[in-house]
């Protein structure tokens, strides 16, 4: 059979030496031997010993890869429980060196097998057939992954750096597909909460909700939050980084009107007398995972205010009418040496609800020859709302009449577990329409103006006077301190809408369980929660895969094509052709020194040329020989 297959190779026109540039090595090209027929049986036969082992594991490691890739771009994601979590997250670099450590092993596995399948399958060529000295070189080299750079061989030189290269960056692809990241997970959210726009609202007897409508901006636990928002809202517009809070969340410069609750149940016990719990009516659709923190974005209704001011001197005749009264009183000092007490009223005849008389008059007592004051009151306008102020002393500039219209509108809202932010669509508001929210924030506005009076100053007079000092470095500035009323009172505004909802919203206050369902409108919103786990939706986890799939494949290929071909060779004598001492041992035996006549290019090419093939007789080592020593 041995002498069939040499006389077959025989028969293969040499090239000559001019036409060597243009040969290709074919150790991976298996052409049929005579008379060869392929047996099933002992193919399978051949496939129980070491290609079986090559072949199953390279199958494994590839089902391992692929599989768990598959499974975690079927889930989205599969977070690690907290506790792996977070040490994970404390020990970046065990964890990394860890897994690149595993990565390592995995892929070394891999080129392992491929180096030894390519090994066997040269020595089963070898045994049988036999190949090119040139090839057989170019084979080791290559089952060794190392780079064969001759412009002469051109085909085994884009093999071997393919070869080389996938072989190297399977270790990445392992890596990026095991190694647990940062991720984040996706939540969708849905839920309900107060419609302002509801007409239904306006109708809840006046009783029930007085308390949210008036009382709510007298509770000692959120009069300091009134100039706290105002402050806040007028202090973004010079891009400072300010922040308030509403019941124990942290706004970002206004609140927007929202509701100032975070995803769950609120004890509201602190803030409203006789309401326990703020039910949350915002659920996930879907199981949170435990996460090492949580930032979500909610599209919500919001609450605001269109706010103009103009400066305007008003009298008992204007409209709307103003009238001034004073008293000044040595003897209302208490016996105190304190100079003259002087009190001051300021009144209107406009137009008001019978229910919220008290919003058009107020009065202040102040010390000093040159009282220093900022009063308001409050007419109804139809869905707007006249806020006339009145000042004197340091407080001159900021004599004015100011049109609110509140307003509903649109935010988007942001959280970081720590600070909500808030993006509102002032371009798409639309007029509150005269409603009970309007009226609350009117109210806030004038008790806070009461609140803030003190026999020497007035707590929102100094906070303008210092928003315009830092704006003109003018105290004097009219249009300056105008224009950062009308923010300031906006930033007010919307703290009220934020109370307002609260109040209501509550249980055992305006209604028992909180609003009713047909006076809500509906939310949406995302969760996302950040932990530490597995997510492989990005293509380059996918791409890490390939260059290990390519090897296994390759792999596969060599090993069956080499098994199938020689599959009834009997079996021969051990030789690994990677190992020094069975190349030595072979080729002294088969005495190949004759094939080398020099070591000059042309030499060189000359013996490459030469086929030889391993033989193995027995009781005798195994020798490399040519074809012309048969």
């Amino acid at each position: 059979m041995k002498s069939l297959s040499i006389q077959a190779w025989s028969k293969r026109p040499v090239p000559e030496e001019g036409e060597y540039g243009n040969y290709l090595p074919t150790s991976f090209h298996l052409t049929d031997r005579i008379g060869r027929r392929f047996n099933p049986q002992a193919f399978l036969w051949k496939l129980t010993g070491w290609p079986g082992i090559v072949i199953a594991g390279q199958i494994m490691l590839q089902m391992a890869a692929w599989t768990f890739f598959a499974v975690v771009r079927r889930k989205g994601s599969i977070p690690l429980e907290w506790e792996a979590a977070a040490w994970v997250q404390s020990h970046p670099h065990t964890v990394t060196f860890c897994f690149t450590q595993i990565s390592t092993i995995l892929a070394a596995t891999s080129s392992f097998l491929f180096s030894f399948g390519v090994r066997q399958s040269i020595a089963l060529h070898m045994h049988g057939d036999g190949m090119s000295l040139g090839s057989f070189i170019s084979t080791i080299k290559i089952a060794s992954r190392g780079l064969i750079l001759n412009p002469r061989k051109r085909r085994w030189s884009t093999m071997s750096i393919v070869i080389f290269f996938l072989t190297g960056v399977q270790t990445s692809g392992w890596a990026s597909l095991l190694t647990p990241l940062t991720i984040l997970i996706d939540t969708p959210l849905t839920g309900h909460e107060l419609d302002l726009t509801n007409p239904q609202l306006g109708e809840v007897d006046s009783s029930d909700l007085y308390l949210c409508v008036v009382n709510s901006s007298f509770l000692r636990s959120l009069v300091v939050g009134q100039t706290e928002s105002g402050y806040a809202m007028a202090n973004l517009d010079f891009n400072f980084s300010t922040t308030y809070s509403i019941m124990g969340q942290s706004f970002y410069g206004s609140s927007g009107g929202i509701l100032p609750t975070d995803l769950g149940d609120v004890d509201a016990s602190t803030w409203f007398p006789n309401i326990p719990i703020i039910p949350s009516t915002i659920n996930a659709t879907q199981s949170v995972p435990d996460g090492l923190s949580y930032n979500y974005t909610l599209h919500r209704q919001g609450f605001t205010a269109n706010v103009s001011c103009q400066p305007q001197q008003l009298t008992p005749d204007t409209t709307p009418s103003m009238v001034f009264q004073t008293d000044t009183v040595k003897e209302w000092n208490g016996g105190y040496n304190l100079g003259n007490v002087t009190w001051t009223r300021v009144s209107s005849t406009c137009d008001t609800d019978q229910r919220y008389q008290q919003l058009n008059h107020t009065v202040a007592y102040t010390l000093s020859n040159y009282p220093n004051y900022m009063l308001m009151v409050a007419c109804a306008s139809g869905d707007s709302y006249k806020l006339i102020f009145q000042s004197a002393g340091l407080y001159d500039t900021m004599s004015a009449v100011c049109t609110i219209t509140p307003q509903i509108l649109n935010v988007t809202v942001y959280s970081d577990g720590t600070i909500i932010s808030v993006s509102p669509k002032y371009e798409e508001a639309i007029p509150e329409g005269g409603g009970p929210a309007g009226i609350s924030a009117v109210t806030t506005i004038y008790n806070m103006m009461f609140f803030s009076q003190t026999a020497l100053s007035n707590t929102v007079g100094d906070q303008l006077s210092s928003l315009v000092n830092q704006w003109s470095r003018n105290y004097s500035d009219v249009d300056a301190a105008l224009g950062f009323m009308e923010i300031y009172l906006r930033g007010v505004a919307e703290y009220s809408g934020s109370v307002f909802r609260a109040c209501v919203s509550g249980r055992n206050s305006t209604f028992p369980d909180g609003p009713r369902l047909d006076l809500t409108t509906p939310l949406h919103g995302m969760l996302f929660t950040q932990t530490m786990g597995w997510n492989h939706a990005d293509t380059l986890t996918l791409l890490g895969l390939i260059p290990g799939t390519i090897v296994a494949l390759l792999t596969i290929y060599i090993v069956v094509m080499a098994v199938a071909h020689h599959a009834e060779d009997p079996q021969g004598q051990p030789f690994d052709p990677s190992d020094a001492r069975h190349l030595v041992a072979a080729s002294a035996a088969g005495g190949l020194s004759s094939v080398f006549k020099g070591t000059e290019e042309r030499d060189i090419q000359v013996a490459e040329r030469v086929n030889i093939f391993l033989e193995a007789l027995p009781g005798q080592l195994p020798a490399l020989r040519t074809t012309a020593a048969v």
